[in-house]
């Protein structure tokens, strides 16, 4: 099977043969702006999938508390052992620190000291995030200091407009044939891809 990237390179070449082929006039033309625009579409479609892949073993940790000192390493070691020590109280995983390829923080502090800025996790192993995303429900019955921790997975730019689409219409599907204030429910997307879905669930009282 083609890899992602021989298939990239294999579209790229196609581009540059194209745009080595002398200007065509009438029909022709018309041809190949056809095929240009079906490369470039598969392009972009083969780069997302590549996209997809490279985030598909990591987490966006919120409202993690943030060490803003300026020794970097000792920033990053807080945040190590936060997160295994969540992970151990919360999931009953015993992540080790050779299990964690990757964490850092997301964007730059704001002005205000006590908003800590999202944390990412990426694992070695795509099987220790999807235990952890399926058993999120358990951080409502975690301990105070993981209590307040929210979890996601790390989505491409192109997934979190198509869920924000979802549940803006999801939204409107309710304003529009529903009585009840939305602030009454929680519109939350489940599935994944083409299977991907809003539900709603009403708040407990």
């Amino acid at each position: 099977m083609m890899t992602l990237e021989a298939s990239v390179a294999l579209h790229e070449e196609k581009l540059e043969q194209l745009e080595r082929v002398e200007q065509p006039a009438g029909d022709t033309l018309a041809v190949r702006r056809v095929v240009e625009e079906q490369v470039a579409k598969s392009l972009e479609e083969l780069k997302e999938e590549k996209d997809v892949e490279s985030r598909k073993g990591n987490i966006i940790l919120y409202r993690v508390p943030e060490n803003r000192n300026d020794d970097i390493a000792s920033r990053n070691e807080n945040d190590r052992v936060f997160v295994t020590d969540l992970l151990n109280s919360v999931f009953d995983i015993k992540c080790q620190q050779s299990d964690i390829g990757k964490i850092y923080r997301l964007g730059r502090w704001s002005g205000d000291s006590s908003v800590p800025r999202p944390l990412l996790v990426g694992f070695k192993q795509v099987e220790m995030k999807s235990s952890i995303m399926s058993s999120l429900k358990q951080l409502r019955e975690a301990d105070h200091r993981f209590r307040s921790v929210s979890i996601s997975s790390d989505l491409t730019p192109k997934q979190r407009e198509e869920i924000k689409k979802l549940l803006a219409d999801a939204r409107k599907e309710h304003a529009d044939n529903s009585t009840e204030d939305e602030g009454n429910f929680r519109f939350l997307v489940v599935g994944h891809g083409q299977r991907r879905r809003v539900i709603k669930v009403r708040k407990q009282i």
